[in-house]
């Protein structure tokens, strides 16, 4: 039991601590046709941080919304 805690343990911290974020969004203006990325951040160091990074992501799709941009389907 002790030894299954020991691999457990460090195993379990070190998926918290690497996450796979967005590979962004891509934004265009139906008007003006210029495009835009939001995101595209391919590692982050902690959870926490994966976090902040997808909450800035959004406020960047929010914000180029709010211009007239459009998502551009994947």
């Amino acid at each position: 039991m002790k030894m299954t805690i020991r691999v457990a343990l460090p195993i379990g911290a070190a998926l918290m601590l690497t996450g796979c974020v967005s590979g962004g969004v891509l934004m265009k203006h139906p008007v003006t046709g210029k495009t835009v990325e939001c995101g595209r951040y391919a590692w982050a160091s902690s959870s926490l941080l994966s976090l902040t990074l997808e909450n800035r992501e959004h406020e960047c799709i929010s914000d180029f919304r709010l211009q007239g941009y459009e998502r551009v389907p994947d």
